[in-house]
């Protein structure tokens, strides 16, 4: 619904909740709001999913990910 008034996006809070609207159909942008654990970033990455990243360790992570699976990570940086 939040789509079809003219959002840009949606927001979720797990990979789970992203993985669940791309299998409703949802094909618009879904941005993670929360740092996804290593063990799930090849499922985010599958889902075509934006996230954050809060540590430089999760950055590394996300570019290994990207690198074995030929995908590009949209990411958003928290930096302090």
């Amino acid at each position: 619904a939040a789509l079809a008034a003219g959002a840009c996006g949606l927001g979720v809070a797990t990979v789970t909740e992203a993985t669940e609207l791309r299998r409703a159909g949802v094909d618009g942008r879904i941005l993670l709001l929360s740092e996804p654990a290593p063990s799930h970033i090849d499922q985010m990455l599958a889902a075509d999913v934006e996230t954050v990243a809060y540590s430089p360790a999760r950055l590394d992570d996300f570019a290994t990910a990207a690198s074995s699976t030929g995908r590009r990570i949209r990411l958003h940086a928290h930096i302090d």
